[in-house]
């Protein structure tokens, strides 16, 4: 049903960022998979952090590339 890219939108004591990987998950459930074990993670090393995951569709990412500022964060394979 299409390639599907993750998006973490990362905050931590006021400054947000926000990361993603380049290579796309074959489907939404195993993107949604990867972000939870992601969220997981994040939890657990940054327990005072909050933020969102998101599994957009190549249209969508396409549209977070082209409205977004670049980036300094790291790009990620995988989510929080």
């Amino acid at each position: 049903m299409g390639e599907y890219f993750l998006v973490i939108v990362f905050c931590i004591m006021g400054e947000c960022t926000s990361m993603d990987g380049q290579t796309p998950y074959p489907d939404y459930e195993t993107c949604f998979k990867v972000s939870e074990e992601t969220a997981e993670l994040f939890s657990r090393q940054y327990p005072n952090s909050k933020g969102q995951i998101y599994c957009l569709t190549e249209d969508e990412y396409k549209e977070y590339i082209n409205t977004t500022e670049p980036k300094e964060a790291p790009k990620v394979g995988t989510g929080i």
